[in-house]
């Protein structure tokens, strides 16, 4: 062995005990020096793995509890091959980050909230189930897709403007009250809430999104309700107003103003029906 490069000495110097417990001559300060050999237990049948390689091997070896894939590939200069290099990846590590990140995926997925993130471009990285369902598209639809080609034209110039600011710093994270376009062309109306998280130096957007549609829809049925109430008590030929839990009059019809002489604009929001 003539080098180790400073990851792998990292690296032998977090396994050295595991290490150890097969090879107890093993020290990360000394493998310089050393024979592959001593890692092996038939040397010779190792040396003839290595002249029969082709220009690249891979092999899983197990140490104890540690796991490490090794890549072998052929050195060469010039005047052709001078010896071999060996690649050592932690596959212990590798698996344990791979499960950290799906049983993250998996709570993500199974929040009922809506969660999407994006990246500084204001491509879509992620969308949880409930994201999906509200935007009907599915995950495979969304990923790659602007985010702003979601939002209506009338609302998309305040969202870029909050998420560019957003990523700027310029901005502490708020509400955006816009429309969205779903997958079957439906408008749905959401308070989107965006915020900055960096990973690995890459700022990124998470968006939690609440639907408002149903709210929407179910204040534009009172409202039209409350308008028809009104034609109904306006059109009562008896003298007819209505109070409030607060005594205050909301509706003085045009017989009531007609009896009184007094006129509704007078009276109504007031307490002064008596």
């Amino acid at each position: 062995i003539v080098y180790i490069n400073p990851a792998l000495r990292r690296l032998f110097e977090a396994c050295a005990d595991d290490l150890r417990e097969r090879y107890p001559w093993f020290d990360p300060a000394r493998i310089v020096g050393e024979s592959l050999d001593r890692f092996h237990t038939d040397p010779t049948h190792q040396r003839r793995l290595l002249a029969a390689m082709g220009e690249e091997h891979v092999a899983r070896i197990q140490v104890g509890p540690r796991r490490f894939r090794l890549t072998l590939r052929r050195a060469r200069d010039a005047s052709g091959p001078v010896g071999y290099l060996v690649e050592w990846f932690d596959l212990g590590s590798a698996i344990v980050a791979e499960q950290h990140a799906l049983r993250l995926r998996s709570a993500l997925d199974g929040m009922p909230c809506k969660l999407m993130i994006a990246d500084a471009e204001d491509r879509v990285l992620y969308a949880n189930e409930a994201c999906q369902q509200l935007l009907q598209r599915d995950q495979a639809s969304l990923l790659g897709m602007p985010f702003d080609a979601l939002v209506i034209d009338g609302d998309r110039q305040r969202w870029q403007a909050l998420a560019a600011a957003v990523l700027a710093g310029e901005a502490a994270p708020e509400k955006l009250e816009l429309c969205l376009l779903s997958g079957g062309g439906e408008q749905r109306t959401v308070e989107i809430a965006p915020s900055r998280i960096d990973i690995d130096d890459d700022p990124l957007l998470v968006c939690f999104i609440y639907d408002l549609s149903e709210y929407k829809r179910r204040e534009a049925r009172e409202r039209s309700l409350f308008r028809l109430f009104a034609q109904i008590i306006d059109g009562d030929p008896v003298p007819t107003f209505v109070l409030n839990a607060q005594h205050q009059v909301t509706h003085w019809n045009k017989a009531c103003a007609a009896i009184t002489g007094t006129a509704a604009a007078e009276i109504v929001g007031t307490t002064r029906q008596w």
